[in-house]
């Protein structure tokens, strides 16, 4: 605040004006007015980038309780199936041994898709999760019983929906390669088939073109605020 305060008695000092000539020191001062324009606006665009970015912090917080609490949820479930598993609805599967199974590939997906989403788990890595996983039969049964729930959960996700499109293709793989090799049940024999399907189209905020939407809209406005101040200015002289 010092510095701008003495800012024009130090233009005196360090030119040979009139320190009283405090015309000349506003001609000097409005040289700067494009500048002080685009930092304005890179200042105004940086802001919205900072404000972009805690409410994506603040959504995948909101995600990581939710899914700690379906986590919490399902341990009670595991640690007593006979009670807990009615409450979830029916699920029809030969055994115990299977529900639990089913239950736990559950966790493991979700697992999968948390680490893909916030980038944890690349898309090779994802891809030889899957390979192994679909060599069980437990894996296959379950992403076909649990698909259509995955397919709605991620419709307004880009992420989300990469993720089924990666499941489905590794799944549609490992189908065409022959029966599981690790089978779980001899009475059980399934065979299905998951055909490509089209993307959806839902309308989806991307935050790197909102970010630079809002940097580029915030440079427009201080740019338009300093040529206007500027041609007040001199039409006021």
């Amino acid at each position: 605040m010092a510095i701008v305060i003495l800012s024009p008695f130090l233009l005196g000092v360090l030119n040979t004006f009139d320190i009283s000539d405090w015309s000349r020191r506003s001609e000097i001062g409005q040289t700067y007015g494009a500048v002080s324009a685009v930092l304005s606006a890179l200042a105004l665009g940086a802001v919205a980038v900072s404000v972009s970015i805690q409410a994506r912090q603040a959504k995948a917080s909101q995600i990581q309780a939710v899914r700690q609490f379906h986590l919490d949820l399902i341990r009670m479930e595991l640690d007593d199936l006979q009670t807990y598993l009615p409450c979830w609805g029916p699920l029809d599967l030969p055994s115990r041994a299977a529900q639990q199974r089913h239950i736990y590939t559950n966790l493991v997906f979700s697992y999968a898709s948390m680490g893909y989403n916030v980038g944890e788990i690349s898309e090779p890595w994802l891809r030889d999760m899957l390979i192994g996983m679909f060599q069980s039969e437990s894996a296959r049964r379950y992403w076909l019983m649990a698909r259509e729930a995955w397919v709605a959960s991620a419709a307004t996700n880009r992420r989300g929906r990469r993720f089924v499109a990666i499941v489905d293709d590794e799944y549609r793989r490992a189908d065409a390669a022959g029966p599981p090799a690790i089978a779980e049940e001899p009475a059980v024999v399934y065979s299905a088939s998951i055909e490509p399907e089209q993307p959806v189209t839902v309308p989806i905020q991307r935050s790197r073109r909102v970010a630079a939407g809002s940097l580029l809209l915030g440079a427009g406005v201080g740019l338009l605020i300093g040529l206007a101040l500027d041609r007040r200015q001199r039409r006021e002289r």
